[in-house]
């Protein structure tokens, strides 16, 4: 935390703190727990680098309007610097998936999942507020990753992209699709969810945006889909998760979920994140591959992951999504070829060893 924090971190508590720290973070940010006169502790965090201004209101934002989430309790947009509460050290849904309970992964998944629902259908009677709160605050646009993902794709199953004209028009008009919006933290990965004892309340908010809420969905369904601590579910486990977060959704936004089109929706929002994603990694993927996680955690390659990606394209898109499904499926056929010295991905650890016998057999 820099010098203009620090004085703007004691400004706005009105004392000096007796204890600051760091909790991690990333190129983007500093965040540091810190420790007040009474004792009581806060959470602070300070944006950094080019894209600080947008993220600082991104975050304010998620964190005046997204329920489940810390108390706003001071800013400084001078410093991008954020205070809030400190919702503590229990653990986060990725300690539990990466951990040895099953019976207490497969319910907390699924609770997480209705609470997500549950958070991002609470705003869509302040859709309105959320976009005046973001003003001045640019919009990711991922045609950009969404088009090289599709070439990409194409290259690897050796086709023309053309070919996908028809699939990537209904990601076209999901995306631009008015009035099944939610306002969401956007990264809402096991690891931004604390389950405290009020239950989960989630963490980094630094990308909220309003956006379909199929989008949202395709994280239960997929699972995780933009995400590190990722392996391959047991049996019935996303189903159960999409259909919680459904559930809660459908309880503040029935307009949105009550609808045919909903389940194929999802869906076409899994594509997006899948292309995205062969966006993302496929160049580091086939030049300098590695762990997606933080240093000392367990998490798969960038090639597991694309390899389960690209499987999961096509097995569960080929009726929605045909041309996508059928390019999935080739790209999988290539990476076994490619990449044939790399393992599977694997199931979650906490179900590896009761579930053995349910995870589909990759390889």
């Amino acid at each position: 935390m820099d010098e203009l924090a620090r004085t703007a971190l004691a400004t706005l508590l009105r004392e000096e703190p007796t204890d600051v720290v760091e909790l991690g973070g990333s190129q983007r940010s500093i965040v540091v727990r810190v420790t007040l006169a009474d004792g009581g502790t806060v959470v602070a965090k300070q944006f950094l680098g080019d894209a600080a201004e947008t993220s600082y209101r991104r975050e304010r934002a998620g964190l005046r309007h997204l329920p489940r989430t810390p108390s706003l309790l001071e800013c400084d947009p001078d410093a991008r610097l954020i205070v809030m509460t400190d919702v503590g050290t229990d653990d986060t849904l990725a300690d539990l998936l990466l951990g040895s309970d099953r019976d207490t992964a497969w319910a907390s998944a699924i609770s997480w999942a209705g609470a997500l629902g549950d958070v991002v259908g609470q705003t869509v009677n302040q859709l309105d507020d959320v976009r005046a709160d973001l003003d001045g605050a640019p919009v990711y646009d991922p045609t950009l990753s969404l088009r090289e993902g599709a070439q990409a794709l194409a290259d690897l199953a050796g086709i023309d992209v053309a070919v996908l004209a028809e699939d990537l028009d209904r990601i076209d008009a999901l995306l631009g699709m008015v009035g099944a919006e939610v306002a969401w933290p956007s990264d809402t990965c096991p690891d931004n969810a604390v389950q405290t004892s009020t239950g989960w309340t989630f963490l980094d908010l630094e990308g909220t945006d309003v956006a379909h809420a199929a989008l949202v969905a395709a994280y239960p369904a997929m699972p995780f889909a933009t995400c590190w601590c990722v392996f391959d579910p047991p049996q019935d486990l996303t189903e159960q998760m999409l259909a919680a977060f459904t559930l809660s959704l459908s309880g503040h936004a029935p307009h949105i979920t009550d609808r045919a089109e909903w389940r194929t929706e999802v869906e076409v929002a899994s594509a997006v994140w899948i292309l995205a994603a062969t966006a993302w990694l496929l160049p580091n993927a086939r030049t300098n591959d590695g762990p997606l996680g933080p240093e000392g955690s367990r998490s798969p390659t960038r090639r597991q992951l694309l390899r389960s990606r690209w499987r999961w394209l096509a097995q569960r898109l080929h009726r929605s999504m045909p041309a996508l499904a059928a390019a999935g499926a080739d790209a999988v056929l290539w990476a076994e070829r490619e990449w044939a010295d790399e393992p599977g991905i694997g199931p979650f650890p906490a179900f590896a060893e009761r579930e053995a016998g349910e995870i589909p057999e990759h390889e």
